[in-house]
Parts: C-alpha cells; sequence; structure tokens
C-alpha cells in the first residue's frame, strides 16, 4: 500500500511540476539548505504558511517539491543522504517545533530516480489548529508572535481577513455544543408542524425542557445529546413522529461520539500497541451499533419510504468531518468519520440484499460537510476521507492489509444485518454494497488519480468477492439500476479502464478489470426477463 501511495504522489507531483493540475498551495524549491538559522525560519515561515492557508483544491492540500521548479523536475538535492530521508523526515520535524507552534502537520516523502537524482515533497494536509505561529524570533524579521499566509506563488504576512477567518473558526468550535442542541430542537419542532399540536402543549414542553436544562448538573456532551430530544419526546411525541424523533436522537448521540474526547475516545494514540489502538474502535462501534441497526431495519421494513425523509436527515446531522481542537493524532479526525461509515454501510448491505437501492440513493444525494475547508461535497467522500485512518486500523489488527478498514467493515457490519436480511448471505451482499459504493465514488475528483476512479475496497481483495460481484451483475439486480439509473453502463465501463490503477498486482483483484461490463451487458434483466 505505501509503494502504490508513493506511486500516486509522484504521479500529481509531475502532473503539478509540468502544469498540467491546479497547483493550489505549491511550493518549489531547487534545494533545501538548512545550516543557518535565517535558513531555518525561512522554511518554517514557508510551511506554516501553506498550513494556514485554506484552498480547495488539491483536497486542501499543500505541497514543498523539493528539487524542482516550475515545469522541470531537476533532481540532485543534497539535503538528506541516499537512504535516509527518513533521518531527514524527522529532523524536519524537530526544527519546525523549534519555530512553530502548534506545530503543522506534514509528511515527508524521499524519491531516488535513476538520471535525476534525489528529490523529495512535502505533503501538508488542510489544517484545524490555524494560526500557526513563529515562536522564535530572528533578528527582529519575522517577528515573534506573526503568523504567515500563502498567497499566489509568496509567503506574507497574515492580513486583517485571515485574521478574521481563523478567529470565525474558532468561535464556530467554541459554539459547537449550542448548535448542536438547536440543530436538535429544528429537527423536533419540524416534527411538530404537522401533529396537530395546540400552542399551549408547545410550549409547555419546551418549557419544562428549559426548566430542566437550567437546574440540572453539570453533564457531559453525549448525556446532554439525549435530555431535551427525550423531554419533548415524552411531553408530545405522537406514534407517528415517535420512530422518527428517535432516529434524530440517535443520530445527535453519533455525532456527539464523532467529536467527544473521554478515555474510551482519545484523541491521542501511543505507539505499536495494538491492544490500546483497538479499544476506541470496539468502542465507536459498540456506541454506533444501535443507530446503525436503527437504519438497517428501516431499509428492510418500510418498503413505501415513510421514514425516508427521517433517515436522510440523520444522516445530515452525522454527515460533517469533525474538527478536533488542541493537540491530536494526525488523523484523528478520518478516525472519527468510523461510525458514519458503519451507518452508511448498514444502510447500503441491507439495500443490496434487498434489490433495492432507493432509500440509498436518496441518501448518497446528501452532502457531506468539510467544516475546516468550509465546503460542501457528495457523501460519498467521508469513505475516500476515512481511508486516511489505514494505518491506524492496520496497527489495532496486526495485520497489513490492503484496505484495512474495509476488513474490518467486512468483520462486523454482515454480522449487524444478518438477523434483518434471513435467508440471505450477508457477506455477500457486503461485498455486492460496497462494489456498488465504489461506482458512487467515480462521480469524485481525486487528488491523485483524477475523475472516475472507483474506491477501492475488500471486494476487490476477498476470495469470494469477485463472485458476489458477477453474480449481482449477471442478474442486472434492480440494486444498482435504482443506484444509478442509465448511467449503470458508463459507470461500470469505466470501472473496467480505471480499476488497474487502484489494483495492487501482487492482489487477487485483477480478475476485475474489463469484466464488469461484459457481465451487466450479456445478463438477463431480472424486472423484465430481457436481455
Amino acid at each position: 500500500m505505501a509503494e502504490q501511495i508513493d506511486a500516486d504522489l509522484r504521479s500529481l507531483v509531475g502532473r503539478l511540476i509540468e502544469g498540467r493540475a491546479e497547483r493550489g498551495k505549491v511550493d518549489f524549491k531547487r534545494d533545501l539548505a538548512l545550516s543557518t538559522a535565517a535558513e531555518k525560519i525561512e522554511f518554517c515561515k514557508d510551511l506554516s504558511a501553506i498550513a494556514n492557508t485554506d484552498d480547495d483544491r488539491l483536497d486542501g492540500h499543500g505541497f514543498i517539491v523539493i528539487g524542482a521548479e516550475p515545469g522541470v523536475l531537476r533532481g540532485g538535492v543534497t539535503a538528506w543522504e541516499s537512504g535516509k530521508a527518513d533521518n531527514f523526515s524527522a529532523s524536519l520535524t524537530d526544527l519546525v517545533k523549534g519555530y512553530v507552534a502548534p506545530v503543522p502537520v506534514f509528511s515527508f516523502v524521499g524519491f531516488d530516480e535513476p538520471g535525476i537524482g534525489k528529490w523529495g515533497v512535502i505533503v501538508i494536509p488542510p489544517s484545524s489548529a490555524q494560526p500557526h505561529i513563529i515562536i522564535k524570533e530572528y533578528s527582529g524579521n519575522p517577528a515573534k508572535h506573526e503568523w504567515f499566509v500563502r498567497l499566489n506563488d509568496t509567503t506574507e504576512r497574515a492580513g486583517a481577513l485571515d485574521y478574521a477567518r481563523v478567529i470565525q473558526r474558532a468561535t464556530h468550535r467554541a459554539t459547537r455544543p449550542l448548535e448542536t442542541e438547536l440543530q436538535r430542537l429544528a429537527l423536533r419542532l419540524e416534527r411538530l408542524e404537522d401533529s396537530g399540536l395546540s400552542s399551549a402543549q408547545l410550549l409547555k414542553a419546551l418549557g419544562t425542557a428549559t426548566r430542566t436544562l437550567e437546574h440540572e448538573p453539570a453533564t457531559s456532551e453525549s448525556q446532554r445529546v439525549a435530555s431535551l430530544p427525550m423531554l419533548i419526546r415524552q411531553e408530545l411525541a405522537t406514534p407517528t413522529s415517535r420512530a422518527e424523533d428517535m432516529l434524530a436522537e440517535g443520530a445527535l448521540q453519533v455525532r456527539a461520539l464523532m467529536i467527544e474526547e473521554r478515555p474510551e475516545n482519545p484523541q491521542m494514540f501511543p505507539k505499536d500497541d495494538a491492544a490500546n489502538l483497538l479499544k476506541p474502535i470496539e468502542y465507536m462501534e459498540a456506541q454506533t451499533r444501535n443507530f446503525a441497526e436503527a437504519i438497517a431495519a428501516i431499509t428492510r421494513y418500510d418498503s413505501s419510504l415513510r421514514f425516508s425523509s427521517a433517515v436522510a436527515e440523520a444522516f445530515d446531522v452525522i454527515a460533517e468531518q469533525p474538527e478536533l481542537a488542541g493537540q491530536h493524532w494526525q488523523h484523528a479526525e478520518d478516525l472519527r468519520l468510523y461510525p458514519l461509515v458503519l451507518s452508511l454501510f448498514s444502510l447500503a448491505v441491507v439495500s443490496a440484499a434487498r434489490n433495492d437501492g432507493t432509500l440509498l440513493r436518496k441518501v448518497l444525494d446528501r452532502e457531506f460537510r468539510i467544516e475546516r475547508q468550509e465546503r460542501q461535497v457528495p457523501l460519498i467522500w467521508s469513505l475516500r476521507a476515512a481511508r486516511g485512518a489505514r494505518e491506524f486500523f492496520n496497527g489495532a489488527m496486526q495485520q497489513r492489509y490492503f484496505e484495512p478498514i474495509a476488513q474490518r467493515l467486512s468483520t462486523v457490519v454482515p454480522s449487524w444485518c444478518a438477523p434483518l436480511i434471513p435467508g440471505r448471505d450477508a457477506e455477500r451482499a457486503f461485498y455486492q454494497a460496497e462494489f456498488a459504493l465504489g461506482l458512487e465514488h467515480m462521480r469524485l475528483t481525486t487528488m491523485f488519480h483524477g475523475p472516475g476512479m472507483p474506491l477501492a475496497g475488500a471486494y476487490l481483495y476477498a476470495n469470494r468477492g469477485e463472485g458476489a460481484v458477477m453474480s449481482m451483475l449477471t442478474r442486472r439486480s434492480p440494486f444498482l439500476l435504482h443506484l444509478f439509473g442509465e448511467q449503470v453502463e458508463d459507470r461500470l465501463g469505466r470501472f473496467d479502464a480505471n480499476v488497474g490503477q487502484i489494483i495492487s498486482r501482487e492482489s487477487f483483484g485483477r480478475g476485475f478489470s474489463r469484466k464488469t461490463l461484459a457481465a451487466w451487458s450479456g445478463a438477463k434483466d431480472e424486472t423484465t426477463g430481457a436481455r
């Protein structure tokens, strides 16, 4: 997997150098000298400026390319010795710690290519800890406590608008618990519009809830998540609204799980400690299970789609990239997407087993909010973002899986869904669901591969994965027709054309290439019997 990531990064940086990709936060350096204080602080200025800058291009990532200029990769870098790129990376981290706080998250990848020599890339992911401030002065330039941003191709001191942007983001983080409470009230009040209840009844319930909250002792966010909706539901809920309110309440509890900080769900993790790495995964699974199984049950039994809007609204509540405050593991925010992924897969697995993708389509049409970048993207983006925690899952499971999160999902979600699909093979349905979500991913433009790339998963590597997918295709399952309509054949054609770029040469998934469209085109339609 690491080799594939390096190859993807090499391809992307090549396009950036040649000007064939939008550059965004990209800085080119012929070499990197760090022997003097002036050189060290200049590098820290550039690195922190990229981390302090928001840019939607390249998924918000920034790059410092060492050994290149716009239009040409020169190589020949002398900043690190051959075979010691890891030592150089560690030295960069130690250097930045002395000049910048909080320390920006970044990683270094070195290359040594025939005819070019050494060159490298520093990758800076989007930061939720802005501003990154200079903490060590060098002859007054820059001054201590200054901070910088990237403006076009230059590093500039932060201006008034930059301060306003950072303050606004910090204010939003501080008021997020209140926003969660207001969101909960809004969801409940929407339910009451058609309930026929009088204003007096509504005011009574709201007054009871408010008085209770004013006099209750301080509680954790997760405890408060349940309190207000429960009080209102007890006072006002009709049989029709009760199930919808419980679903909304469950979504809010999952949302609290995604942003909370507690010993069972920390933001910092010990290295190489498989037992402690596994605990937060198991905790999130246990806390998400009730909500995920509720979604699965509605998918199974609500054939009239009576609760489809409630399900879609529940996903709206949890469809947001958590923005964690303070010091945390580099990919902690990606790990916190795991409850959302569990819930989406529970819906998809039962949908695949029932050959009905109508509800799944409605949910996939919702948007996912990336708070730190203040933008909306298709919900399927969350599955790709969660893969940022792949090394955490591999460490917890003490394996080197190609797709570790998918591997974990394949052992958890089918067992949750199996009681709801008696007579159906839940594991088989999991691979079919994963394939469908892989096709949905092709609506995105990915940072490394561009448009039209399927999402990798266990279906590409598991022994039973290919058989499960081909069985669905040769039956022309209505599940895929509900999801993609007339675009099915286009999606399958692009899947066949591009899947080879995401399958490792050592994997068992090579048989997928150039097969899916042929299987679909030659199949009998389950709904009409025609070919």
